[in-house]
């Protein structure tokens, strides 16, 4: 099971693998323009020079959507005669998107509503030909700084169980070591001879948004601490008191109204980990009227951010209305629409929103029923065997996931066009997640997945993950009708693939 460090650890090396940047040799400046939140089209084009046809190349543009919660990936399609064309939909004005492929490295581009960027690429080189061109950059350097800064464990390596005893007492002790463990990230790349000061300037905010999940969460970071410290033959338990909200005067230090957040997608995430705080207690949206619920949520991050309007809380508000229809997959009703629309008027944020729904209600259209199970009351060892047992019959595909495992997410939305596609089959779609989902997030997260659900312990999690080699999330067991396991997959293997493991189960 992965644990708290591992989380952050990998978190940092997923989203690094793309969006990753190096020194550029066309430096205009060392100042990133500021995006706005605007909703439209840019086009892309460009050229393979001296390109091999029987290649069948496909060029994947990844695009970050920081209100929607996603990266959208985009294959395009390269012609016999090396050209390419696509017209990419976009949330953010400009976006720092990334572009990569077998052939070549892999490079940042920009993209701006409305415009046309050409690129073109010789060997493993790329340029900007003409349109937007603030900041391209490549990768190797970068990647390796950001994994030596995700292994910098400032706050491991000097944990101790009388440091622990002191922050339980009073959280406020943790956030000067928090602190200096962020900074001696951020140093890493802010002493780096070869880093441009555009690259240093993203990095600066983009490594921020990802590392400030870990003092938001006091309790779970704690509770980390001590499993890390605690010897393996200790089996006593710990009892972490959320702190007060004065411990979370830390937000002023992020400078949280600054749009520059707005060029990854770990901006509106951020809010997601917020509106889970127990001290915020922010209860969902819902048809609240928006002023109502917007002065509630003021009342507790004026004192904590210093800041009173802005970006800030028009991104707070969008992501609560995000949070159902991301997570619990529910379109919004006649009087949410009527709310966004007499808030926010024609702003585009209230236009990312609305397209958003439009997509739920498509998505969700004749969905299945979700169904909570009892974990079975037998020894860990059993649990797998008994959940076969019960579906026998039929073709069973299990999914291990949890609530904080972005690609998950991500999988299971791909997969409702699938499982929509295969609902005439005997096919029983089951979701096992475990603690490090925490039960009232996980209650709420399951209304928007249609299928059979189970919440193992710890031990029953650690068990099945040592002796069914669940290596990492999501992973993926699939058992034919008489209950043999017939396909394994770690990481989504995509609709095509799944959907021919599953028939030849179903058979």
């Amino acid at each position: 099971m992965m644990n708290f460090k591992s989380i952050i650890i990998l978190t940092l090396i997923a989203y690094v693998l793309l969006i990753t940047l190096q020194s550029s040799a066309q430096d205009k400046g060392n100042i990133l323009p500021n995006p706005k939140i605007e909703v439209g089209t840019a086009k892309l084009s460009g050229k393979i020079i001296r390109f091999n046809p029987q290649n069948k190349s496909k060029i994947q543009l990844t695009i970050p959507k920081p209100i929607t919660l996603e990266i959208d990936r985009i294959d395009i399609e390269v012609k016999d005669d090396g050209t390419f064309l696509a017209e990419v939909p976009l949330e953010i004005n400009p976006t720092i998107g990334f572009i990569y492929a077998d052939f070549f490295e892999g490079f940042t581009l920009n993209l701006e509503v409305n415009k046309e960027t050409k690129i073109v690429c010789e060997g493993r080189e790329f340029k900007t030909v003409s349109g937007p061109d603030f900041y391209t950059e490549n990768n190797k350097h970068i990647s390796d700084l950001f994994i030596k800064a995700s292994q910098t464990g400032y706050l491991y390596r000097f944990a101790t169980k009388d440091s622990l005893n002191r922050y339980i007492d009073d959280p406020k002790e943790i956030r000067p070591i928090l602190k200096r463990d962020l900074q001696n990230r951020l140093e890493i790349f802010q002493n780096d001879t070869i880093l441009s000061e555009k690259s240093k300037m993203f990095l600066n905010y983009y490594m921020k948004l990802l590392y400030l999940a870990t003092p938001l969460q006091f309790s779970q970071v704690v509770e980390e601490l001590y499993n890390y410290t605690r010897e393996k033959e200790d089996t006593t338990t710990i009892k972490i008191k959320a702190p007060d909200l004065s411990y979370f005067t830390f937000l002023k230090e992020f400078d949280l109204n600054n749009p520059q957040y707005l060029y990854n997608e770990v901006y509106g995430r951020i809010f997601q980990t917020i509106f889970r705080i127990e001290p915020f207690n922010t209860p969902e949206i819902k048809e609240t009227p928006i002023e109502e619920w917007i002065t509630n949520f003021k009342n507790i991050f004026v004192p904590l951010t210093g800041i009173n309007r802005g970006l800030f809380y028009d991104v707070a508000i969008s992501q609560a209305y995000i949070s159902q229809l991301t997570y619990q997959l529910k379109p919004l009703s006649n009087k949410q629409i009527q709310n966004i629309n007499e808030y926010f008027g024609n702003a585009e944020i209230a236009k990312v929103i609305l397209l958003k729904n439009e997509e739920i209600e498509r998505l969700t259209a004749n969905k299945g029923k979700v169904i909570l199970n009892e974990t079975p009351s037998v020894e860990k060892e059993k649990i797998i065997e008994t959940i076969i047992r019960k579906y026998k019959g039929k073709a069973i595909l299990i999914d291990f996931w949890a609530t904080w495992c972005g690609p998950c997410i991500g999988a299971m939305k791909e997969m409702i066009p699938l499982k929509r596609e295969l609902n005439t089959k005997d096919i029983v779609f089951v979701y096992i997640t475990n603690p490090s989902s925490p039960k009232k997030l996980w209650d709420e997260r399951v209304k928007g997945i249609d299928g059979e659900h189970y919440y193992l312990t710890n031990e029953e999690w650690e068990y099945i993950s040592e002796n069914m080699n669940v290596s990492g999330i999501p992973a993926y067991l699939i058992y034919d009708k008489e209950g043999n396991l017939t396909g394994r997959f770690t990481g989504y293997p995509g609709n095509k693939n799944m959907k021919i493991k599953l028939e030849e189960a179903s058979k």
